[in-house]
């Protein structure tokens, strides 16, 4: 059941995110051409530990947070992930987590009762994807995490960013989405100045693949992104980015952002030394808020959002169950 009324004070009272966004580590075991997350050292004595994680989770709990997006990195070459969401979990918060599926096969077992959304990285079809990922042999690995995950109940949702690389693969995608029984998340590629401008899709070209999939979401296919934001793709317009008004972002070393490009803006502080309640009440968080509704950098799906009407029509879908789709595909 989703607490409608307490989400409704959190967000438009309180005025405070409810969905914590947390790179829990920096380390990964891919080489990816669409980020350079990889090429970032993970420093020990900068990484918050396990009990200043479990005490964020705790303080954010008690502040209206009901959701908790566990990324990195790749979150489970970190040994007390499990931990963490299970402490997530007793709290009451929903739990998302973010894999390439490496180690998945290895630890799905301690993940699954504290887990509510798997959330798999899919960039292509077979080489296409291991190209882009620089991992051979890891789209295999994906779709068998997808099939052990989905044969013990779990939820997953393929993450696919479209890029000049894989674009012409959607279609396969989708429908192998739709094969496995899980839904799929397309979003357009975010760039990273000097590292990934040559994946860019151009004008022409996004229209196509954004016109693809309203297209298949159409035909019943398992297309979870929320349609207002593939018709805004697809014709190339603004979107007014309300990531602020409903997540924080927590990176891995505890600088807080309210931005989705987290260490390409500057941090609003750090978890180690501010309250997030006092953060939430400043008036310089407030002006920021306000000032990134007109930013397009990355143009992720949280712009998609606005209004308290289109928020709770889409909420349900798009951060929960993706009850429309997920519940047709996955329990077929």
């Amino acid at each position: 059941m989703i607490p409608v009324f307490s989400l409704l004070n959190t967000i438009y009272l309180k005025k405070r995110p409810f969905f914590l966004n947390h790179k829990i580590n920096i380390k990964c075991d891919c080489h990816c051409k669409i980020c350079d997350t990889w090429r970032i050292e993970e420093k020990p004595d900068k990484l918050l530990s396990n009990s200043e994680i479990k005490s964020m989770l705790t303080r954010a709990a008690s502040l209206g947070t009901y959701g908790y997006w566990c990324w990195g990195g790749e979150p489970l070459l970190r040994e007390d992930t499990p931990d963490i969401l299970a402490h997530s979990h007793k709290l009451g918060i929903f739990n998302m987590l973010s894999t390439n599926c490496s180690k998945l096969k290895d630890r799905y077992d301690e993940l699954l009762p504290y887990t509510d959304i798997f959330s798999v990285s899919m960039d292509g079809i077979g080489r296409t994807h291991d190209k882009t990922r620089g991992y051979p042999g890891l789209f295999d690995k994906v779709v068998e995490g997808i099939e052990i995950l989905r044969r013990n109940k779990g939820r997953v949702r393929i993450f696919y960013v479209v890029n000049s690389m894989n674009a012409d693969e959607i279609e396969d995608a989708v429908k192998l989405a739709k094969e496995l029984k899980v839904s799929i998340n397309a979003y357009p590629i975010m760039r990273f100045a000097g590292w990934n401008e040559e994946l860019m899709l151009d004008r022409e070209k996004e229209r196509e693949i954004f016109s693809k999939l309203l297209s298949l979401q159409k035909q019943g296919y398992p297309v979870v992104t929320v349609r207002k934001y593939l018709k805004i793709i697809r014709d190339g317009k603004q979107t007014k980015c309300l990531f602020p008004r409903y997540f924080v972002y927590v990176d891995w070393d505890g600088e807080i952002y309210n931005c989705s490009c987290g260490r390409l803006m500057n941090p609003l502080g750090n978890i180690r030394n501010i309250d997030l309640e006092k953060l939430y009440e400043s008036e310089d968080y407030k002006r920021k808020v306000k000032e990134l509704e007109q930013c397009n950098r990355c143009r992720t799906p949280a712009g998609e959002l606005g209004g308290a009407g289109s928020l709770f029509r889409q909420f349900p879908e798009r951060y929960f169950y993706h009850l429309k789709h997920e519940k047709i595909h996955l329990l077929k």
